[in-house]
């Protein structure tokens, strides 16, 4: 491939793990296949939008280059709603490692594939353990979207300088069983700066203090064993970050306190979203499986009601931008063919609202239609969402919404429960739906 210069690098709004570290390693690496890179000036736009209603292979014609957005060389996600198979278990990350021939590299090739696991399929870690997730790198770029929550060069900025610690510690990770005498120190003078009440310290920070008392008595599970979930740790930033600087002790304590800080952010917003869901959320049980449809600022709330309730859906609409996701419990009874049931119904819905007319051929397709972006993944069904901000609020109220899921979820799992009622002029476009798949079978 010829070279292709580049003076401007594009990403989706509020960048997650996997176009943080695609933009990490096209800048650090890419400057022999797209000269300038290393100097391009980064802008963010709304997921699945380029500027100037160009494709990326337009775009990159006019040094422009789109990693982890709008389709092309280095993304996944569906475009004009298809699916490009593929790049199905795939990330942007591992797109560009390959490209750039990082795949191989022991410095990067588990992060990587953390990034791929986590992009494909919802990965967090192997272990179970609450403790082990929390002191975890997507538990830190959670808390920074807190921190950060309309500001992507920011968050950007402080993911790119945590994950730039992990590849020194992946070149030889540390083994030790007790690493007590490297991280207590620093994590110890951390603590002491936030002046709290030692006697009765605030809910939000109680996980951390007790995770503290492991690393303290050098206990073995303070940290997974597991190699990959080793890899993406509290432990693998600092000591990188250790390594990385030389010994620089105010260097470390600049990268711990940017974790700390994303981790107990996280934490009062976890504390927060379990109350939410406890006072707030509607449950719908419906036997074997069942729906919490809740409103709520904040995001943690789907998780919380997957931790409550164990619910197999979870229907969220942010209070703040009227946002909406439908999030499967991949672990309970509904799979993909069932969202993609729903997918197709919510759609149908919305433009009997808009008063629209309704393409019954791609209802049901992935990518975006009507204003619903399916993910591939098959999990996740949204309406505007931290990477997407220039949306259009859905005409469908949450109460309607949560009947049209409860009506599918018996159908789909064929349960001798009576359906809720729903609008005549949505039932009439359901059955409409339901006869012209019914045809198309002929």
């Amino acid at each position: 491939m010829e070279p292709i210069p580049i003076h401007t690098l594009i990403t989706h709004e509020s960048p997650d793990l996997d176009a943080i570290i695609s933009v990490l390693l096209i800048k650090k690496f890419g400057e022999p296949f797209f000269p300038g890179i290393s100097n391009a000036k980064l802008e963010f736009y709304p997921a699945g939008k380029l500027p100037g209603d160009k494709n990326s292979a337009q775009l990159e014609k006019s040094g422009i280059l789109a990693v982890d957005i709008g389709g092309g060389r280095f993304d996944t996600h569906p475009v004009n709603m298809e699916v490009d198979w593929n790049k199905r278990d795939r990330a942007a990350a591992d797109l560009v490692a390959e490209h750039l021939g990082l795949l191989e590299d022991p410095s990067w090739s588990g992060l990587i594939e953390y990034t791929r696991l986590q992009d494909s399929s919802g990965h967090n870690m192997y272990s179970r353990k609450a403790h082990h997730m929390m002191m975890g790198l997507l538990n830190i770029l959670e808390g920074l979207q807190f921190i950060h929550p309309f500001d992507s060069e920011k968050k950007l900025d402080k993911g790119i300088k945590i994950i730039s610690c992990i590849p020194f510690y992946a070149q030889e990770p540390y083994r030790k069983k007790t690493f007590s005498d490297l991280l207590t120190p620093f994590i110890q003078n951390y603590l002491d700066s936030l002046n709290f009440e030692t006697d009765n310290p605030p809910s939000y920070l109680k996980p951390l203090l007790s995770w503290f008392e492991l690393l303290k008595n050098e206990d073995i599970e303070v940290f997974p064993r597991n190699k990959l979930d080793d890899l993406v740790t509290l432990k693998a930033i600092l000591i990188g970050a250790h390594r990385m600087s030389d010994g620089d002790e105010a260097f470390v304590e600049s990268i711990l306190s940017l974790c700390m800080e994303a981790i107990l952010t996280k934490e009062k917003n976890w504390v927060d979203s379990l109350e939410d869901v406890s006072q707030n959320g509607i449950l719908k049980d419906l036997g074997p499986a069942s729906i919490l449809a809740i409103r709520s600022p904040n995001g943690l709330t789907i998780k919380a009601a997957r931790y409550l309730h164990k619910a197999s859906l979870v229907v969220y609409q942010n209070s703040l931008n009227d946002a909406l996701s439908f999030t499967l419990n991949r672990l309970g009874p509904l799979n993909s063919k069932f969202l993609k049931g729903l997918t197709a119904k919510i759609r149908i819905a919305e433009c009997v609202l808009q008063k629209t007319p309704v393409n019954y051929t791609d209802i049901d397709k992935m990518g975006s239609l009507n204003g619903w972006f399916l993910h591939q993944s098959g999990n996740i069904l949204v309406r505007g969402s931290n990477k997407s901000r220039d949306f259009v609020p859905s005409l469908l109220p949450l109460e309607l919404i949560t009947d049209i899921s409860s009506q599918q979820v018996i159908n789909f799992l064929n349960l001798n429960t009576p359906p809720p009622k729903l609008p005549k002029e949505i039932e009439a476009a359901f059955i409409a739906y339901g006869l012209s798949k019914f045809s198309n079978l002929f």
